[in-house]
């Protein structure tokens, strides 16, 4: 199950929280945390809580409207998205963030996305996201919600630097910035290491084809 509460804090950072009326970019009237007043009105209950909110509403009430629209949302997602429930749960975020703010039918369109998803080819999902007109109204947004397709993590570990001096035993040492081929014995050979240099960069060349 995901995380609720991290959920609505990542999405109150990209969408900000209003608790006044207004106009989105779009001309819709919106409240709270992007709430669209016009193509997704108040429920009858949501409306009870919220009482006059032409006139303003209270931050637990935008964060009710914000829980309720993950809600929807996620419900959503699972009759879209073949496979929704068996993402990891950045991943899930991902595709939750866009649907938020696009709505469900403007999610819809993004058929290549979704196809590349259901076929688990995330690489392809990414690009599909950062190729979209949804990618050029916010680009910085659209980068960060490609990354969490690609990789399924929100940020990488800290990698602690190993300070011991390993290069002086080793016969191919990193000095950096490059590496050095050591003196070999007169029986060895440095076949071994070109076959695993060259491997490594046919490998970087077909991640950029």
């Amino acid at each position: 199950m995901y995380d609720l509460s991290k959920w609505c804090d990542r999405l109150i950072a990209h969408e900000g929280m209003k608790l006044m009326p207004y106009r989105c970019t779009a001309g819709k009237l919106t409240i709270g945390v992007g709430r669209n007043l016009e193509d997704n009105p108040p429920t009858p209950e949501e409306a009870r809580a919220l009482g006059d909110y032409m006139h303003g509403i209270t931050e637990n009430a935008a964060k009710m409207l914000l829980r309720n629209d993950i809600a929807r949302c996620f419900e959503a997602l699972k009759r879209i998205v073949e496979g929704f429930e068996e993402l990891d749960e950045e991943r899930q975020y991902a595709l939750l963030d866009m649907c938020f703010q696009m709505g469900v039918r403007g999610f819809r369109r993004f058929k290549r996305l979704l196809k590349a998803v259901e076929q688990r080819n995330f690489e392809l999902a990414a690009f599909e996201c950062l190729t979209s007109k949804y990618a050029q109204q916010t680009p910085k947004r659209a980068k960060r919600i490609a990354q969490l397709l690609k990789t399924g993590v929100d940020a990488l570990p800290e990698l602690v630097k190993d300070d011991s001096d390993r290069n002086r035993t080793s016969p191919f040492a990193f000095t950096g910035n490059k590496f050095e081929f050591r003196m070999p014995g007169a029986s060895q050979s440095i076949a071994l290491t070109n076959v695993v240099l060259n491997t490594a960069l046919a490998d970087v060349f077909s991640g950029f084809s």
